[in-house]
């Protein structure tokens, strides 16, 4: 009768523990609604992002910009925030485009964390700029 307490006792610790885990390596980060949908280079953008599982005290969400083909090889940092949430949380990162921005129609945003680092989905793609009619492809104006 006592080896049936202890198995019981031993089986309850170890789904504990695994749910433990499984919930731990549980984080996400969704993809970023972006506020405007055509900003200007120079202007204002807000990012939306919903996240899952528990990030650890002093973890920082970071609002990262693609390169003008939507690439992420070199991202731009646009803002970040100091956040540890420890259930299902939405996340709003707010920060100014760099003026220096070319007009294109492919960048991408998305949002990284840094503790733990889990990257969240990109964005879909995103005009950045007017074309100026009858220049080069890359001349903007707003």
């Amino acid at each position: 009768m006592n080896w049936i307490t202890t198995y019981r006792t031993l089986m309850g610790v170890v789904c504990l523990s695994v749910a433990t885990l499984v919930s731990s390596l549980a984080q996400t980060i969704s993809t970023p609604t972006v506020s405007p949908t055509t900003p200007c280079p120079g202007s204002p953008v807000s990012v939306t992002v919903s996240t899952t599982g528990s990030f650890s005290a002093g973890n920082s969400f970071t609002l990262q910009l693609s390169d003008e083909f939507g690439t992420f090889g070199s991202p731009t940092h646009i803002a970040s925030v100091t956040a540890s949430p420890t259930s299902a949380t939405t996340i709003v990162l707010t920060g100014t485009l760099p003026t220096t921005l070319i007009y294109a129609t492919t960048y991408r945003f998305r949002v990284r964390s840094s503790t733990p680092v889990v990257t969240g989905s990109q964005s879909g793609q995103i005009t950045i700029g007017t074309a100026l009619p009858g220049l080069a492809a890359t001349a903007s104006f707003c």
